[in-house]
């Protein structure tokens, strides 16, 4: 009898586990393209912060954007830039200054739904995040749309795409 309760147990947590790994989510954060298809996803968490650089159209100078997440929401928090320009701040507002020959503008703190990015021939966007820099202007076509967004997600859903993804590495 007493073999029995602890196989019970065993198959009752096995069976917990199973049910949870499927019904559990997470929060993530992601970068999907035009279709909606997740092409980049890292666990949310609050106070986790990343950048977006890239060459300005116009003035054809590095501009570098700062967000972080805080209570599961998206903020531009800072940004960074070398000239004004069509397209870059101009007033004076936030807390602004100069520092090694560039315009710095802090504590913007403006909430965003999702951050819409297109992807130019000679932007170059970057993504930079917990100290990793990735290309996106080499993963997404140009003149593409990719949207970085925070979603909930079933864990299983996650998992099924690092298998994916695992498996059509060259």
């Amino acid at each position: 009898m007493d073999f029995f309760s602890k196989k019970s147990v065993v198959i009752i947590v096995t069976i917990m586990v199973v049910v949870s790994f499927f019904l559990l989510e997470d929060e993530l954060l992601v970068i999907k393209d035009g279709a909606e298809n997740i092409r980049w996803e890292v666990a949310s968490q609050d106070e986790l912060e990343f950048a977006i650089g890239y060459l300005h159209s116009v003035a054809k100078t590095p501009v570098w954007e700062f967000f972080k997440i805080k209570d599961g929401q998206l903020y531009l928090v800072a940004t960074e830039y070398q000239s004004y320009g069509a397209g870059l701040p101009f007033l004076d507002q936030n807390n602004h200054s100069i520092q090694d020959d560039k315009f710095k503008i802090e504590e913007i703190d403006q909430r965003l739904d999702y951050i819409p990015l297109l992807i130019g021939n000679e932007t170059e966007h970057k993504f930079l995040i917990e100290g990793q820099e990735y290309e996106l202007y080499k993963v997404v076509e140009p003149t593409k749309r990719v949207k970085i967004d925070l979603i909930t997600d079933r864990k299983f859903r996650i998992w099924k795409r690092e298998v994916v993804r695992w498996m059509t590495r060259n």
